[in-house]
């Protein structure tokens, strides 16, 4: 998604955050990468890692990255996942596309990075500025189902620990908030506004925004810690959740 259009749809409604500050624990080990290359996912030894394409200053262009693994290398991507033994990807032409060996299809048209993935699942939003809706789709059986509707527009969703809900960023009355899929708004002075996607973990949902990391209870909205100097969120295939301080990424508990 253009990520100067995230920022005016959270600008106005966007609280400052807290002054409170924890740091967050990191294991020692980290997935060192070249300036401009981002981490897109891991699975074992295998890795997605795109490079972002230059553009204009203050242009609201999508971020493309060129791909870099699992033999895809140049392909110009808004994002890149595992799932299962495949690979799904949102091409720079907005086409959500499985890829698995030799064989690729079409499974959606004008989806939004990111992506977030649990288990055979994935979430997107997909459409037009302002009526961009939260998508799941299953790759392994086509299925391709719009979640609320109604609650556009919609940003940066994360999928529950067991696929079957999603938490995503709203401004559908007028001012930015969460929103849980069959149990409404979540109020929340903190929402996702950068292209890493959120983190549902446990009864804690991750998200980056301008100021860094931030773990916002799914139940109440509070802010439970946050972390600054961490960018590049990633909630990835191995299980790991992964955020970049410097020029490595490391995963965060």
């Amino acid at each position: 998604m253009r990520i100067a259009a995230l920022s005016l749809l959270c600008l106005l409604g966007c609280a400052e955050p807290p002054a409170t500050s924890s740091q967050a624990p990191l294991v020692a080990s980290a997935i060192a990468l070249d300036d401009g290359e981002v981490l897109l996912d891991v699975r074992g030894d295998a890795r997605l890692i795109g490079l972002v394409e230059p553009v204009p200053e203050a242009s609201d262009a999508d971020r493309v990255l060129s791909l870099r693994g699992v033999g895809l290398d140049g392909r110009r991507v808004l994002d890149a996942r595992f799932v299962g033994d495949a690979v799904v990807l949102i091409d720079a032409d907005h086409g959500l596309r499985v890829v698995e060996g030799d064989r690729e299809h079409l499974l959606d048209e004008r989806a939004e990075a990111p992506l977030s993935v649990v288990g055979d699942a994935i979430a997107y939003v997909r459409g037009e500025m302002p009526d961009f809706e939260v998508v799941r789709a299953v790759p392994a059986t086509g299925e391709v189902r719009a979640l609320a509707p109604g609650v556009t527009p919609a940003w940066s969703p994360a999928l529950s620990p067991d696929g079957r809900e999603v938490l995503f960023a709203t401004s559908a009355t007028g001012t930015p908030r969460l929103y849980r899929s069959g149990r409404g708004d979540v109020e929340s002075a903190r929402f996702p506004t950068m292209p890493g996607g959120p983190a549902w973990r446990g009864e804690v949902l991750i998200l980056e925004d301008e100021a860094g990391l931030a773990w916002i209870d799914v139940a109440t909205g509070q802010l439970v810690r946050e972390e600054r100097g961490l960018s590049g969120l990633l909630a990835a295939a191995d299980g790991n959740v992964y955020a970049r301080r410097g020029a490595g990424y490391e995963v965060i508990r």
